[in-house]
């Protein structure tokens, strides 16, 4: 399995960041959810609009984000994932796509929309079960020597 490090996972409708779960803190990234969800939705319009496609991987020297439209939704819902630009993004890819298809059972829940994030606090463990153990495999990878108690 390809290790790769994911700094945050989201989910955004429309622009307005719903969701936002930060798996890894680096002094260098630092995201606000506002500019974070506005900018993946203005990227996923243009392409939409202007190219009649869905982005799925927005590619940066050291960092990618990972996209996956929902589906199901009339909506412009959009799950991201901010990883390392050094990793293989499948793993990203499948476990939005994992996400994805969990969500279809909360498809009311995700169609009206609240500025409250704490709202979607229930989403939470969907994202961390597809997310924490990809980000220890990695870590893993890199401290496994040190015995960590």
């Amino acid at each position: 399995m390809s290790k790769i490090l994911i700094y945050e996972a989201g989910l955004i409708n429309n622009g307005l960041p719903l969701l936002r779960r930060q798996y890894f803190e680096s002094d260098e990234l630092k995201t606000s959810p506002i500019l974070v969800g506005g900018f993946l939705s203005a990227i996923q319009q243009f392409t939409a609009s202007t190219f009649k496609d869905i982005p799925t991987l927005l590619k940066m020297e050291k960092y990618m984000a990972c996209l996956e439209k929902i589906s199901w939704s009339t909506e412009n819902i959009l799950l991201y994932a901010i990883c390392d630009g050094r990793g293989d993004p499948k793993p990203i890819q499948k476990a939005l796509s994992n996400i994805n298809a969990k969500l279809m059972n909360w498809k009311d829940e995700l169609q009206r929309i609240s500025i409250d994030m704490e709202e979607y606090e229930g989403f939470h463990p969907i994202f961390d079960e597809e997310f924490v153990q990809l980000n220890r495999d990695y870590t893993d990878r890199f401290l496994g020597w040190l015995d960590v108690v």
